[in-house]
Protein backbone atom coordinates (compact mmCIF):
# COMPACT_ATOMS: atom_id res chain seq x y z
CA UNK A 1 0.00 0.00 0.00
CA UNK A 2 1.39 3.06 -1.16
CA UNK A 3 -0.40 5.76 0.14
CA UNK A 4 -1.34 7.09 3.65
CA UNK A 5 -5.21 6.54 2.06
CA UNK A 6 -4.87 2.90 0.90
CA UNK A 7 -3.36 2.21 4.08
CA UNK A 8 -6.25 3.70 6.41
CA UNK A 9 -8.50 1.67 3.72
CA UNK A 10 -6.99 -1.37 4.48
CA UNK A 11 -7.18 -0.57 8.15
CA UNK A 12 -10.80 0.74 8.38
CA UNK A 13 -11.94 -2.36 6.49
CA UNK A 14 -10.18 -5.11 8.30
CA UNK A 15 -11.44 -3.45 11.50
CA UNK A 16 -14.80 -3.93 10.25
CA UNK A 17 -15.56 0.15 10.40
CA UNK A 18 -17.61 2.17 7.99
CA UNK A 19 -16.72 5.38 6.90
CA UNK A 20 -19.03 7.09 9.19
CA UNK A 21 -18.84 4.98 12.15
CA UNK A 22 -14.65 5.51 11.72
CA UNK A 23 -15.61 9.02 11.34
CA UNK A 24 -18.03 9.63 14.33
CA UNK A 25 -15.41 7.89 16.47
CA UNK A 26 -12.54 10.28 15.58
CA UNK A 27 -14.83 13.27 15.79
CA UNK A 28 -14.63 14.56 12.35
CA UNK A 29 -16.83 14.66 9.16
CA UNK A 30 -17.26 11.33 6.79
CA UNK A 31 -16.23 13.46 4.04
CA UNK A 32 -12.44 13.96 5.69
CA UNK A 33 -12.15 10.29 6.31
CA UNK A 34 -13.53 9.50 2.39
CA UNK A 35 -11.19 12.68 1.38
CA UNK A 36 -7.98 11.10 3.40
CA UNK A 37 -8.70 7.75 1.75
CA UNK A 38 -9.19 8.80 -1.68
CA UNK A 39 -6.03 11.07 -1.38
CA UNK A 40 -7.95 14.48 -1.51
CA UNK A 41 -6.06 15.38 1.88
CA UNK A 42 -2.34 14.04 2.07
CA UNK A 43 -1.19 15.80 5.08
CA UNK A 44 -3.86 15.67 7.53
CA UNK A 45 -3.45 17.21 10.72
CA UNK A 46 -1.66 15.29 13.25
CA UNK A 47 -4.54 15.21 15.68
CA UNK A 48 -6.47 13.25 13.35
CA UNK A 49 -3.82 10.76 12.34
CA UNK A 50 -3.66 9.95 16.30
CA UNK A 51 -7.00 9.63 16.83
CA UNK A 52 -7.92 7.78 14.11
CA UNK A 53 -4.52 5.27 14.65
CA UNK A 54 -6.26 4.94 18.38
CA UNK A 55 -9.66 4.24 17.16
CA UNK A 56 -8.31 1.36 14.72
CA UNK A 57 -5.42 0.52 17.11
CA UNK A 58 -2.79 0.56 14.65
CA UNK A 59 0.66 2.33 14.22
CA UNK A 60 0.37 5.61 13.22
CA UNK A 61 3.80 5.58 12.09
CA UNK A 62 2.57 2.97 9.72
CA UNK A 63 -0.37 5.29 8.81
CA UNK A 64 1.53 7.63 8.14
CA UNK A 65 4.70 6.40 6.00
CA UNK A 66 4.09 2.21 5.68
CA UNK A 67 7.29 2.11 7.53
CA UNK A 68 6.80 -0.09 10.79
CA UNK A 69 4.49 -2.84 11.79
CA UNK A 70 1.26 -1.79 11.45
CA UNK A 71 -0.48 -3.60 14.24
CA UNK A 72 -2.84 -5.32 12.20
CA UNK A 73 -1.15 -8.57 11.96
CA UNK A 74 -0.87 -9.09 15.92
CA UNK A 75 -5.06 -9.42 15.97
CA UNK A 76 -5.14 -11.01 12.28
CA UNK A 77 -2.59 -13.86 14.30
CA UNK A 78 -4.53 -13.77 17.37
CA UNK A 79 -7.89 -14.35 15.23
CA UNK A 80 -6.31 -17.36 13.56
CA UNK A 81 -5.18 -19.00 17.22
CA UNK A 82 -8.69 -18.31 18.68
CA UNK A 83 -10.35 -19.66 15.71
CA UNK A 84 -8.06 -22.87 16.11
CA UNK A 85 -8.70 -23.37 19.93
CA UNK A 86 -12.84 -23.45 19.12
Amino acid sequence: MSTMGSRLKYARLLRKYTQVQLANAVGVSRGVITNIEGGLIKKPKMVFIVAISSVLNINSVWLISGEGSSGLEEEAVMTKTKSKDC
